[in-house]
């Protein structure tokens, strides 16, 4: 069984992979004007039906996606489990003059939160994967109980199923941009392990759990939404295929009176 948990803070006993200078390099590997370009029309549209503005970044990474959300007009709060991932982003986020709140906080303490309070809460970056099954079941039903009814969640993952069976990074679209070597160095059903080098040297690895688009889709059915639609590189799929990235939208069912919104503590 997958275990990595490489988003928490140290002092759960998890290792951050992110930590030693690598979160303050992965803007390098980002390019925001480039995935900016790429993903914003797209994101805004697949959010086209949320109920309202309130949304929560539950693996804000350096704030790239929080900053996209907050120039669109979204109410955000933003969290991460590493301290260094959080130093990047709220000096990302100052500058941008965005009003973002910047909270460090691991997927478990989000339970502390579970009242209906965001109209959108958002996985991306293919954070999703850095949590084991277990993880991930906790996680998704807490994000759940954070949404208000017909709230949506978009999780987002690499395509695992084409890296474990070809043993290779699939030829879809890259979110990426072109100024660091991302290569494969292992791959199985479990775990699979990237490596990230820059030009000037410098190299880390990065393991997450190989999590499969069916597997993704069936946990977000499990922690109760009502409705999953699936997308490979910014189209809808409904199998997996050769794309880069999937990302969910999922949605949470009617029937629970929402709460009134409020910001992290």
């Amino acid at each position: 069984m997958c275990g990595v948990t490489a988003r928490l803070k140290p002092d759960t006993g998890a290792v951050d992979q992110y930590a030693q200078g690598f979160a303050a390099r992965w803007d390098e590997l980002i390019d925001w004007d480039r995935r900016r370009a790429m993903e914003r029309r797209f994101l805004i549209g697949v959010l086209a039906g949320a109920p309202g503005r309130r949304l929560i970044d539950i693996a804000c990474g350096t704030g790239f996606h929080a900053a996209l959300f907050a120039g669109a007009g979204f109410q955000v709060d933003a969290a991460d489990g590493s301290a260094e991932m959080i130093e990047a982003a709220r000096a990302n986020l100052d500058r941008s003059g965005l009003d973002v709140n910047v909270k460090q906080m691991d997927w478990a303490e989000l339970g502390s939160m579970s009242v209906p309070r965001y109209d959108v809460a958002v996985c991306l970056g293919s954070s999703l994967p850095h949590a084991g099954p277990e993880e991930r079941a906790a996680l998704l039903s807490r994000t759940h109980d954070l949404l208000v009814p017909g709230g949506l969640l978009l999780a987002d993952h690499r395509n695992f199923d084409h890296i474990v069976e070809h043993q290779a990074i699939p030829p879809g679209r890259s979110v990426y941009g072109t100024a660091v070597k991302v290569s494969l160095v292992a791959a199985d059903r479990e775990q699979t392990t990237f490596g990230y080098r820059y030009a000037d040297g410098f190299h880390r690895t990065l393991t997450v759990c190989s999590l499969r688009f069916n597997e993704a889709r069936a946990e977000l059915s499990a922690a109760g939404f009502g409705r999953v639609d699936s997308f490979g590189d910014q189209r809808l799929v409904r199998a997996a295929d050769d794309s880069g990235f999937y990302l969910h939208r999922a949605v949470r069912g009617a029937g629970e009176r929402p709460s009134n919104g409020r910001r992290l503590p």
